[in-house]
């Protein structure tokens, strides 16, 4: 799971955890659903471990050149240090 800048919140970690077990949740029911049959979905290397009824993980052809959207959400106006190098790292990693 990716971090969250929260810059000022002291229970970060509890912030983390709680977004874990939200997005693992989603993931599980996700599987439970190709599972069923009503669908396939693209799940990081690391679901693979989860040995589900009735799911087979595939590789995808990195050569295919397959991309996914990633965006980066953050306030208007930021001003914490770690939070704007973050920003200023990301603009300069997107195409």
């Amino acid at each position: 799971m990716a971090g969250i800048l929260l810059p000022g919140i002291a229970h970060v970690q509890y912030i983390e955890d709680t977004i874990e077990s939200v997005w693992s949740r989603v993931m599980l029911a996700t599987l439970s659903l190709v599972a069923a049959g009503l669908g396939v979905t693209p799940v990081p290397d690391s679901m693979r471990q989860l040995q589900v009824d009735g799911v087979v993980y595939r590789p995808l052809d990195t050569s295919a050149g397959l991309t996914a959207p990633l965006n980066l959400a953050y306030r208007r106006g930021e001003s914490s240090p770690a939070a704007t190098r973050f920003i200023g790292l990301a603009r300069r990693a997107a195409p």
